[in-house]
């Protein structure tokens, strides 16, 4: 019996399967974070582009003859930021949403730049990559972008 257990002691075959184990874990928890937080600057990449849309929106609405004052509907920079965010918004499984947008129009100068700031939620969906880069599954995202205002001075009649 005794060296029935001693040859079982000095066996080493099938030793990787618990080196494997004992690897695997950490590195299934690094690349499915480097995954997750990939997937997060893409996102946050696309939500600057959609807050310079919505800005550029937001200026070229304004009125040139009355600089302050935005032309139309209130909401076409909000569709504008989500245009561009594109399938990122898209239904049933978006990555980002309940988009807002504010607007600052120039106050002192009518010619002064204008500041849009855009908010969004950002869902994060990596498996195991969520929970170790996200907490409760969500990042709130914001992004301010001020551009000049581009109308013209128009001299007054």
């Amino acid at each position: 019996m005794k060296t029935i257990l001693r040859n079982f002691s000095r066996d080493t075959r099938g030793a990787t399967l618990p080196e494997f184990a004992v690897v695997i874990l950490p590195l299934c928890c690094v690349f499915f974070g480097l995954a997750q937080i990939a997937h997060l600057f893409v996102g946050h990449l696309m939500f600057r582009h959609a807050a310079h849309a919505a800005a550029r929106m937001a200026i070229v609405g304004a009125s040139p003859m009355q600089p302050g004052t935005f032309v139309g509907d209130e909401d076409e920079p909000r569709k504008a930021a989500l245009e561009a965010l594109g399938y990122w918004t898209e239904i049933p499984n978006p990555r980002i949403d309940d988009v807002q947008t504010h607007i600052t129009y120039p106050q002192a100068d009518q010619y002064g730049p204008v500041t849009l700031k855009l908010t969004g939620t950002f869902h994060c969906v990596v498996p195991l990559g969520a929970t170790l880069v996200c907490k409760h599954g969500v990042v709130q995202m914001t992004s301010e972008i001020t551009l000049p205002h581009q109308g013209a001075r128009y001299a007054q009649e």
